[in-house]
């Protein structure tokens, strides 16, 4: 949070699930290896170095986009880490609440860096 500036007047550029599920050269469904499935976010902002977080295990999406010819901007956000998981909301929070609006995410683990465009 920090190193990103808690997020202030920042703006979701980005964003991928990944599987790592296939169809085989026999057209056969493969399941990925465990640990594969993953979500890709790219930040950036005014006050800080654009950054990539990957969210390692996802266990619950939930991504609203803004309206047509709006920005997808935060000027803030949350992270919690509670029995082995790991919590992003899209806004400030004192605690992780029952029920949320937003966007938020759950994971088993969550890796950051700057992201170089």
């Amino acid at each position: 949070m920090g190193e990103f500036s808690g997020f202030h007047d920042s703006v979701l550029k980005e964003f991928s699930y990944i599987t790592g599920d296939y169809i085989s050269s026999e057209g056969h469904m493969c399941l990925s290896e465990s640990g594969s499935k993953q979500i890709k976010i790219i930040f950036e902002s005014d006050w800080a170095k654009p950054i990539e977080m990957i969210l390692l295990a996802p266990k619950f999406i939930q991504l609203v986009p803004p309206a047509e010819n709006y920005l997808a901007n935060l000027f803030d956000a949350s992270v919690f880490i509670k029995d082995c998981m790991v919590y992003f909301y899209d806004s400030y929070m004192e605690s992780i609440p029952s029920q949320y609006n937003g966007s938020y995410f759950s994971a088993m683990g969550m890796r950051w860096r700057h992201y170089c465009v």
